[in-house]
């Protein structure tokens, strides 16, 4: 499962860790996508993100093309996938991704 967030809840008493743990539990994996990770110098300082950490499997980036590109690349090796859409999605991704930074 895709949980997307930037971790920053105003509310991040015990019931965050309360309904992070039930979603975690629910699902096989649970991947969360941050958009502040594309900082470089992103540090884990909220409660709320550290509360939330504790129950995910993977933390990775979304905040570009290129991001979702490489999100797609491993959910397509976590998956071992051979369906054709998602294979399509990834090259129209990189191809984006490639015509902006040329750009």
């Amino acid at each position: 499962m895709l949980f997307i967030s930037d971790g920053l809840e105003k509310k991040h008493d015990e019931h965050l860790s309360f309904e992070m743990e039930r979603l975690q539990k629910s699902c096989k994996s649970l991947i969360w996508l941050n958009p502040l990770l594309r900082f470089k110098d992103f540090s884990p300082n909220s409660l709320s993100i550290r509360r939330i950490l504790e129950h995910v499997d993977a933390f990775l980036p979304i905040h570009s093309i290129a991001s979702m590109t490489e999100l797609a690349d491993k959910l397509a090796r976590l998956t071992q996938s051979s369906d054709p859409d998602i294979h399509s999605w990834q090259a129209q991704a990189r191809h984006i991704s490639n015509h902006r930074e040329a750009g």
